[in-house]
């Protein structure tokens, strides 16, 4: 329990700022997996199964207990019926250019920032080295991300 207080004063940015986000879930670590926040995230967005989401990604290149690499992830979230992509890293656009049609540049945003601005829709977030959704307002992901880390890419499904 203390760790998921410890969790919500990192968020108190959200929390506190007019209800930013309606809510903080934590999704655990399933099957003594590793470096899986890419399967976690599959799970939220799309209602899959742990196994079934882990099945997909493994299809598209995801090693067990192995982190993704964002061409696979790219690949994977194609698949799955990514509508458009939000690039706020320049240097991660190549991934993006030659596999999606629906695509922006946007200016630098951080985790906060972008759950204050978006209040309804499905997002898979990508920042440095991790990956979480944000839900039609509750932000899914594992405790340790930060509120002022630096945004890279947005999956909206």
């Amino acid at each position: 329990m203390k760790f998921i207080r410890d969790w919500i004063d990192h968020f108190s940015l959200y929390l506190n700022r007019g209800a930013v986000v309606k809510g903080i879930v934590q999704v655990d670590t399933f099957h003594r997996d590793q470096n899986d926040c890419t399967i976690r995230s599959l799970m939220v967005i799309k209602g899959y199964s742990y196994r079934n989401a882990r099945r997909r990604a493994e299809q598209k290149g995801r090693k067990r207990k192995d982190g993704m690499y964002l061409s696979s992830l790219c690949w994977l979230t194609k698949s799955e019926g990514c509508r458009h992509v939000q690039i706020y890293d320049k240097d991660l656009a190549y991934h993006v250019l030659d596999r999606f049609k629906s695509y922006e540049f946007c200016g630098t945003k951080t985790l906060s920032e972008f759950a204050r601005t978006t209040r309804s829709g499905n997002f898979l977030i990508l920042i440095p080295g991790h990956a979480l959704v944000l839900k039609d307002g509750i932000l899914y992901g594992n405790g340790d991300e930060r509120s002022r880390e630096y945004v890279q890419l947005v999956f909206e499904f």
